[in-house]
């Protein structure tokens, strides 16, 4: 008798949302056994429907029970969790950051109180999320028996991991944080014995809130990455705005020797103006391959590895 096969990647998506839900050490074996019956059946499709719901099926090969929300709607809530605290912590750390930083605070209260307030934020946010599914997965329990092999969701390989964009999205709140501390924490000695911050405080009439604008964008670009789940074209072209304009201001600056403040410069000890003259250039080099990387991954994406 011939096979009916309605969709040639039916066994493999399915196979491939039951192993999400399985134990690492136990996948193998449940793939071989998954593949091995349906190897032997004469309609897939409908063998499949009769196994069930991936995440249903999977409690059966040791997957972790979900008791509080069951697993017909596991992970829907799962998605949009994460989806909440990429993206709401990443902004409310950075305002509280702009916030706390401008009240020239000292510098443990500012990261005391956003790390409180993050926190916070993100224990609300798991709490009425996780109330909301326990709720609506007692109001629809039998939602797991409709489902349907069409429920499968299409194969999508993520190329942007949330550690990623942590990582990302936390250096770039620490150097708007270390930009808005110096102007009232990081105060150098002039030669009159007054002490000025180190950077120029005429830069906070324009170009200062200019790069502290593109710090800001690059964390929302950030936030956009992860859910987008890889590098685009789009993404690729506007991570290159956001990095020459950040570097390119950088280096203006520092060529018209508007980047310090004159009363530092005119105290800084011998071989230290060299160094400080070499970052500007060390940032554009970092620019300059971050640039190439979201590029060539963007790329790679399109046409494949």
């Amino acid at each position: 008798m011939t096979k009916t096969i309605s969709d040639p990647s039916l066994t493999d998506r399915y196979v491939n949302e039951v192993l999400k839900h399985v134990p690492e050490a136990n996948r193998a074996s449940v793939e071989q056994q998954l593949r091995t019956q349906l190897a032997h059946t004469d309609n897939e499709r409908q063998t499949l429907n009769e196994l069930g719901e991936p995440a249903v099926l999977a409690v059966r090969f040791g997957g972790r029970p979900r008791h509080l929300i069951g697993p017909a709607h596991f992970d829907e809530y799962l998605r949009l969790l994460r989806v909440l605290l990429v993206t709401v912590l990443p902004v409310v750390g950075t305002v509280m950051l702009l916030v706390q930083g401008l009240s020239g605070g000292d510098v443990l209260d500012v990261l005391t109180g956003t790390v409180s307030v993050l926190l916070q934020v993100g224990f609300q946010l798991v709490f009425w999320v996780t109330v909301a599914f326990a709720v609506i997965d007692r109001v629809d329990p039998a939602a797991a028996s409709d489902w349907s092999v069409d429920d499968l969701p299409e194969p999508a390989q993520r190329h942007i991991g949330l550690a990623d964009t942590v990582i990302g999205v936390s250096a770039l709140a620490l150097l708007i944080w270390t930009i808005l501390w110096q102007r009232d924490h990081w105060l150098i000695t002039a030669a009159d014995g007054s002490l000025v911050p180190a950077l120029n405080p005429d830069l906070w009439s324009w170009w200062l809130p200019v790069l502290l604008v593109i710090l800001v964008a690059s964390i929302a670009l950030e936030v956009v990455k992860y859910l987008a789940g890889r590098w685009t074209f789009t993404l690729a072209a506007v991570n290159t705005v956001l990095n020459f304009g950040f570097a390119g201001v950088v280096l203006w600056l520092a060529g018209e020797d508007m980047l310090l403040n004159p009363a530092v410069s005119a105290v800084l000890p011998e071989g230290v103006p060299f160094l400080l003259d070499s970052l500007p250039w060390i940032l554009a080099v970092i620019a300059l391959f971050d640039t190439a990387q979201g590029w060539w991954r963007a790329a790679r994406g399109r046409y494949g590895s």
